[in-house]
Order: C-alpha cells, then sequence, then structure tokens
C-alpha cells in the first residue's frame, strides 16, 4: 500500500471519510477550498516556471499578470498577487515545486508526498509547504510539524547527499514563513502511524469506522453519505444540532457560490419557485436630490438634523415616514445588484434551465 500524509492524518480526522475514500472508493464532491486551493497552485507553478526561465527569483509584473487572470476568483488572485511580491525563488538550487517523491518503508509499504517547493544547495534540502489558510496558527518553534518531518524523511531516502533539511510554512495569506531544522529525519513515526490504522481497520470492532465531526467537516466532500450529516437531529440534542449546522453551512456555501458564479456570468437562474439571480433590492435605499430644500424644509418642522451623524439610508426612511412631504426632495437610489433568490407571486414557475 501507498501511504501519504494526507491518507494518515484523514484517519485521525475522520475514519469514516477515510473509508469512504480509500476503502470504498467514493466519489468525492470538491469544496470551495479545494478548487481554490488547486488554481492557486497552478499559478504560482506557472509564475516559477517563469523565473526559474529567467533565471530571476521573482518577477513582480508577470505575477501580476499572472494573478489578473484569476479575476473570477477574486480570492486565489489575491494570492497569487501576494505571494508573487513576498516569495523569491532560489532559482539555482531549485528542484521543483509540486515535486512528487514515493520512498520504500521498512514495513514492506511505500509513503508518498508532493512537496510543493524543493531545493537542494550541497548537503543542505529546503522544503516549503503553501498554506492558505485564513488563519495563521502558532507552532512549538522547538517541534517540527507532523507533515514537514514526514517530508524531510521522504527528501533524504531520494537524495542520499542530504544532511540536514530546512523545512517551512508558508502562509501566504499573511506573508509569514515559519521554519525548522531536522538533522536525520527518519521514518519511525509513519511507519508506527501506517500499523496502527492497518490493525485498526483489520479489527473487528464495529465503530473502527464511526464518522468523528469536527471544523473540517466544511472541508469534506462526502457530507451527503455521512450519518451525522444526514440524520435528522432528534429535539433537544444540542450537540448533534450544532454538528449538522456545522456540516450544512459549509456544504450551503459551496452550493452558494457555484450558483453565483453560473448567473453572474449567465443570467437569471429559474427554479421551482422562483429564480435565484443578481439584482437590485425591492425598495433601494432613497438618496438626496435637493440637499438645501430637504435642510430647509427639516428645519420648519423643527428637525434637529446638526445631530445626525450621517445622512443614511435608515434616515432618510424614518424622516419620510413621519414626515411624508420630505419625500419630494429626494429619489430613488439605484441600489447595489445581490444574488437572492425571488419567489413567485402566484404565476406558475418558469421551465428549470439545465446548468452544466
Amino acid at each position: 500500500m501507498v501511504w501519504s500524509h494526507t491518507r494518515i492524518s484523514l484517519w485521525h480526522e475522520c475514519p469514516f471519510a477515510w473509508k469512504c475514500r480509500y476503502l470504498d472508493h467514493l466519489p468525492e464532491a470538491p469544496g470551495e477550498a479545494f478548487h481554490n486551493g488547486r488554481r492557486f497552485h497552478e499559478a504560482v507553478s506557472e509564475y516559477a516556471t517563469h523565473c526559474h526561465k529567467i533565471g530571476r527569483s521573482s518577477d513582480y509584473e508577470v505575477g501580476e499578470q499572472i494573478s489578473e487572470r484569476y479575476a473570477d476568483l477574486p480570492d486565489v488572485a489575491s494570492m497569487v498577487y501576494d505571494f508573487s511580491r513576498n516569495w523569491h525563488f532560489d532559482v539555482d538550487h531549485m528542484i521543483g515545486l509540486e515535486h512528487d517523491l514515493v520512498a520504500d518503508l521498512p514495513c514492506g509499504d511505500r509513503f508518498r508526498g508532493v512537496i510543493d517547493y524543493l531545493s537542494i544547495d550541497g548537503t543542505e534540502a529546503r522544503i516549503t509547504d503553501w498554506k492558505s489558510w485564513h488563519s495563521w496558527p502558532e507552532y512549538d518553534e522547538a517541534r517540527v510539524p507532523t507533515q514537514l518531518s514526514r517530508y524531510a524523511w521522504l527528501v533524504a531516502q531520494n537524495y542520499p547527499q542530504v544532511e540536514v533539511v530546512r523545512v517551512a510554512l508558508l502562509f501566504v495569506r499573511f506573508g509569514v514563513l515559519q521554519e525548522w531544522e531536522v538533522w536525520s529525519p527518519d521514518c519511525e513515526e509513519i511507519v508506527q502511524a501506517v500499523e496502527w490504522i492497518k490493525r485498526e481497520v483489520d479489527s473487528a470492532d464495529a465503530r473502527r469506522f464511526s464518522p468523528t465531526p469536527g471544523a473540517w467537516c466544511g472541508l469534506c466532500g462526502f457530507t451527503k453519505l455521512c450519518p451525522v450529516g444526514s440524520a435528522i437531529i432528534p429535539e433537544g440534542d444540542a450537540q448533534l444540532a450544532a454538528e449538522k449546522l456545522t456540516v450544512l453551512d459549509a456544504e450551503r456555501e459551496g452550493l452558494r457560490a457555484l450558483a453565483q458564479a453560473w448567473a453572474k456570468e449567465n443570467g437569471p437562474i429559474p427554479v421551482q419557485g422562483g429564480t435565484w439571480s443578481y439584482a437590485p433590492p425591492d425598495d433601494p435605499a432613497p438618496k438626496i436630490a435637493d440637499l438645501d430644500g430637504l435642510l430647509a424644509y427639516l428645519s420648519s418642522q423643527d428637525v434637529d438634523w446638526l445631530g445626525e451623524a450621517s445622512f443614511s439610508a435608515a434616515t432618510l426612511r424614518r424622516w419620510v415616514k413621519q414626515f411624508p412631504d420630505a419625500e419630494q426632495y429626494l429619489e430613488p437610489g439605484e441600489g447595489k445588484p445581490t444574488f437572492r433568490f425571488r419567489r413567485d407571486k402566484g404565476e406558475a414557475a418558469p421551465p428549470s434551465r439545465e446548468i452544466a
């Protein structure tokens, strides 16, 4: 069996998801985070190839051009732009990006890893893993993250001249780099983790594949199959209710992002009971058409308009409700289009459209 960091860590996160992916080989619905991460890596690979070709550690102009091509994915475009400003490649010693390595384990299995960035200078190797997380966790400076220690062993096995491996996590959104050193990396921890999982899988305990909901549920592609994610929550069970909300909220965000992107490019999406579309609000906020006239009118009504911090939409609506004649000094605002659902008002629902 070929193991990987993901294959090992997923077991500890959720044995049910592990079974769906690695034993049952079920199709997995990729979430927005997965999609954005993949596109970001594609952009970085293109940028690195360019820098290596011209022999320069960075090229701000080309980095910006690449980021602009991802305008349909603002999150990706922003990360690519920041990356091109904060990262400098060691083009003289760069071995590769998305570098796929495999090594034999003493237990007879194999371990595989795809390293985001690898460079080797003499007896020193450098591994950097890009992280697009929205938070920046603090790590123990004395303890190398498990993923990086596993990758360090993998590099040492494939490049015997390496004596020390410098490993790092680059948090792209923050431009922050955290680094560690690994001397004489070994695979003892990998073998122990692999053997433990194999014993668990071979055991007769029916609970060995129980789902374990947590923060990772929002990234899981098996929520529709998960008994926690799909089960009807018993009344009064707050813990299960909270777990289900975690799953459903993440799934809703993904579905909304997909429909929103399609509607923005192709137009309204008719469904049973209404239509999803980009449209201005039904009651757009009013705006002032005649400021001098409005202020004179309010003064005649003994309104202390000087006490208002600003003439917000809520304030204007309040004045119109209190003094209907104030409406003559206002005009309807345009309203910013938003993606939302409009219900049909009694008429038959339009035929649904097939979306590829």
